[in-house]
């Protein structure tokens, strides 16, 4: 793409651009800037509007973003721009000064009979500048060779879709997010490829129109299908299930043929038992890691599932609840909230048969002593461990620990000294070099992330008769420095 201002269209140019990619999960694209001249510039990325009468693009000014980025000639600078890019176009640029970066409002802006000449005479076929297109103008553009990008329209009456519709190609229209069912049917009697990713809900009456179209519709932005017809037809044009935000039984049962065997991470925020019960019969991981809360009838139906389960957003579980998932058979995540635990609770989660992940902030030392029952790897990430008493609870668990924690103290290291298999640290701060010497005496490996280890703690450990895994490599040889200062 040529975007109009970018340093790239500059001879010689003093940013090289590479190694480019977009994140559609997280909603990131990255690159790598080569600099050929030493300043400063501001990076901007976002989605692509145009071409213009000119030939260049522009970035939408509702989803663009820009940061500034400084380097010397020679030197290279990864960069990531966070933002969201649900349809559409997406590209990358750098430009010397922010009034360059060129960004267009989506609104009021029509396809007219006389500048479709234009860009026809251009040779242009992406006409996504234009959020309106005239009638004339349509007459025009549909007898264009090739596929026909209209991204910016927001919307199209029958007229116009009846007329685009006599288009040979593929049809894209990644802006339209609603669709009545008259336009419907003009569309539906395109034959080519139609690209409809900016629709976010899709009707059983709508599915059953787009169904009749004789190719493949893409809606790779829906959250939300009502009937069975509906999904399968977006399947069938890639979408990916992991976006859907509700669920009913019809679209669950799709899901469950669809997927069996796979990992699945859907997107919903509530379900009810009857749908719980429908994914809990597939086989394969499931995440529902936007699931807000977890009813009792629901926790009953998922303890059904068999596999890795994956509750990331559930918050405060009831003890029935905990008690269902007690009874799971696989690998179990939760996310607890803020709020701590019950030891009910805990005792409920440790008759569980698998791994279980926990996310707390907080532990009572009954609810630790509950959870250090569990007969399987047990992981707590995200405890404020500054209690003695719950490391020591902790530390009865055989098997292997894991615990996310930021900071130990001596004290908790001493108790979780005693603890007896695999520990792992994985956390932010520094390890004091008397708690390093406490957990030099753990009988069991140990495997330390994100903490800071300083050479007399890290000797402690690594000359202990434990493996200790540090984070960073260090010689058994090299002598302890007394006075803190490095010894190169």
């Amino acid at each position: 793409f040529r975007i109009r201002n970018d340093v790239a269209r500059d001879a010689p140019r003093p940013v090289l651009e590479g190694n480019i990619d977009y994140d559609c999960v997280r909603g990131v694209v990255s690159g790598l800037l080569v600099f050929q001249e030493s300043g400063e510039f501001l990076g901007a990325a976002g989605r692509l509007l145009g071409p213009d009468a000119d030939g260049l693009h522009f970035f939408d000014s509702e989803c663009c973003c820009n940061e500034k980025v400084i380097g010397d000639a020679g030197c290279e600078l990864p960069v990531s721009l966070e933002v969201p890019i649900r349809y559409g176009h997406w590209a990358i640029g750098v430009f010397r000064r922010g009034a360059d970066i060129p960004t267009i409002e989506t609104a009021n802006l029509s396809l007219t009979e006389s500048a479709a000449r234009t860009l026809i005479d251009q040779g242009h076929r992406a006409f996504a500048i234009f959020n309106t297109i005239e009638d004339k103008a349509a007459h025009l553009v549909v007898e264009r060779e090739g596929n026909l990008y209209l991204d910016g329209l927001t919307d199209i009456t029958p007229e116009v879709a009846s007329i685009l519709a006599m288009h040979r190609h593929a049809l894209s229209f990644d802006s339209v997010t609603t669709l009545t069912e008259s336009s419907a049917r003009a569309l539906a009697e395109h034959e080519g490829p139609l690209y409809l990713n900016g629709l976010r809900e899709l009707s059983s009456e709508l599915a059953a129109i787009l169904d009749s179209h004789d190719g493949i519709v893409y809606l790779n932005g829906l959250l939300s299908v009502d009937s069975r017809k509906g999904l399968l037809l977006a399947i069938k044009g890639g979408f990916d299930v992991d976006n859907l935000e509700t669920l009913n039984e019809e679209t669950a049962q799709v899901v469950v043929e669809t997927t069996s065997g796979c990992h699945i991470s859907l997107g919903v925020t509530k379900i009810t038992p009857a749908v719980a019960r429908q994914l809990a019969a597939r086989e394969g991981a499931l995440s529902l890691d936007y699931l807000e809360s977890l009813s009792d009838a629901v926790a009953a139906e998922l303890s059904k599932h068999e596999g890795d389960l994956s509750l990331e957003s559930v918050g405060v579980l009831s003890q029935h609840a905990a008690r269902s998932l007690g009874r799971h058979r696989g690998t179990l995540s939760a996310y607890l909230g803020e709020a701590e635990p019950t030891a009910d609770v805990a005792h409920a989660l440790a008759d569980h048969r698998g791994p279980v992940t926990l996310w707390v902030s907080e532990l009572s030392v009954r609810a630790a002593e509950n959870l250090a029952a569990l007969q399987a790897p047990l992981t707590i990430n995200g405890l404020q461990l500054e209690s003695f008493e719950v490391a020591r609870a902790l530390a009865c668990h055989v098997g292997e620990l894991r615990l996310g924690s930021n900071g130990i103290t001596d004290d908790v290291a001493r108790e979780l000294s005693k603890h007896r298999g695999l520990l792992a640290i994985d956390g932010t701060g520094e390890l004091p070099e008397k708690a390093a010497e406490f957990l030099s005496q753990h009988q069991g490996d140990i495997l330390l992330q994100g903490v800071d280890v300083d050479q007399n703690a890290a000797h402690a450990l690594i000359q202990s008769e434990c493996y200790a895994a540090l984070p960073f490599v260090l010689d058994q040889n090299e002598p302890v420095v007394e006075d803190g200062t490095d010894d190169d």
